[in-house]
């Protein structure tokens, strides 16, 4: 791994956000049993069920690591027990904090691909994040060609192909 990679800290106990301010955080989804069975204790009834419904038991794990690191991340910011806090959800199901426990207003979004995934928070805003798995074998010529407006083509074809 690049040292990039590897200066992402574990959050500290208590976190503060400036309004100005967006925080990332990535989360390893792919972990063991032990840490699995800890933060599904975290989760909601209704998040339980939901990783259940999961076909496959490896998704689930993934769903229930990035749920559940999720909860903890915000309750750090909010200085509530993780397991306490209540999520709403709009009519395309994207979860936000129900705030009748707290006056502050943190906005979040997650993201998950593969074994990773990322955790967006800010204040007062929505905020959004996407991760996803690149794979080496995919014609990106192809798909330059068909969706680049013609001035992204252009600077496209300038680029030297060690960085396409």
């Amino acid at each position: 791994m690049s040292k990039a990679v590897d200066s992402w800290l574990s959050p500290p106990l208590k976190l503060k956000l400036s309004s100005q301010e967006v925080h990332i955080w990535r989360v390893y989804i792919d972990t063991d049993d032990s840490i699995i069975k800890k933060l599904q204790a975290l989760l909601s009834a209704d998040e339980r069920s939901l990783a259940a419904r999961f076909r496959f038991e490896k998704d689930s794990a993934k769903y229930i690591v990035a749920r559940g690191t999720l909860r903890i991340i915000l309750s750090r910011y909010l200085d509530k027990k993780p397991e306490e806090l209540k999520f709403s959800y709009n009519q395309y199901g994207k979860p936000t904090l129900h705030y009748s426990h707290t006056n502050q207003s943190i906005s979040f979004n997650l993201s998950h691909s593969h074994g990773l995934a990322l955790i967006a928070v800010t204040q007062n805003r929505d905020i959004g994040v996407d991760i996803e798995y690149v794979h080496s074998d995919f014609d990106y010529e192809e798909i330059a060609e068909r969706f680049f407006s013609p001035t992204e083509k252009a600077v496209w074809r300038l680029l030297p192909t060690s960085v396409k």
